[in-house]
């Protein structure tokens, strides 16, 4: 159980660093086919584009998690502690509902594309699954979000983070 959770705490790291690895490789790949040998993969590119569009999105998740995310906080050093908490849990309720229309609306996406298929032009994949990270990691972001609020809550911590600071850090 314990490596559960802990593969679970740390999924977006995991999934974030072997997407990169990924695309290093096959562009990697792809340089050296194209130069050295003068041929080219087709489908290398394509791959690479879709291995790094994942892991754009899962790696905002990982942000949210670690409090990484770009915020103003500098007139919040001005505010009392109750009050400076209070703002950026009212960000975070916003920042929440943005993630939900963004699941909502990545839903329909992804239901249409299954309606109305798309193929990838190299590798003619559906591309159905490949947008379906989007409704994805915004729901992971929400749940990180969710997730770095109560910790800091429970633990008497400010969520306001200090500039150049995160939580996991």
């Amino acid at each position: 159980m314990k490596k559960l959770i802990r593969y679970i705490d740390h999924f977006e790291e995991v999934v974030s660093s072997s997407l990169l690895i990924t695309v290093v490789l096959l562009m990697f790949s792809q340089v050296i086919l194209r130069y050295v040998f003068g041929k080219s993969l087709a489908w290398s590119e394509e791959l690479a584009q879709m291995a790094f569009l994942c892991m754009v999105y899962v790696a905002t998740a990982l942000a949210a998690k670690q409090g990484a995310h770009i915020r103003v906080t500098a007139h919040l050093k001005y505010l009392p502690k109750l009050a400076r908490n209070l703002l950026i849990l009212a960000g975070n309720i916003l920042w929440i509902l943005f993630d939900m229309v963004v699941v909502w609306q990545g839903i329909v996406l992804v239901q249409s594309m299954i309606e109305h298929p798309m193929k990838s032009a190299a590798l003619e994949w559906d591309m159905a699954p490949l947008f379906a990270v989007i409704p994805l990691a915004f729901a992971l972001q929400i749940i990180r979000i969710i997730q770095q609020t109560v910790i800091a809550w429970r633990s008497g911590q400010e969520l306001a983070v200090d500039e150049g600071d995160s939580y996991g850090a």
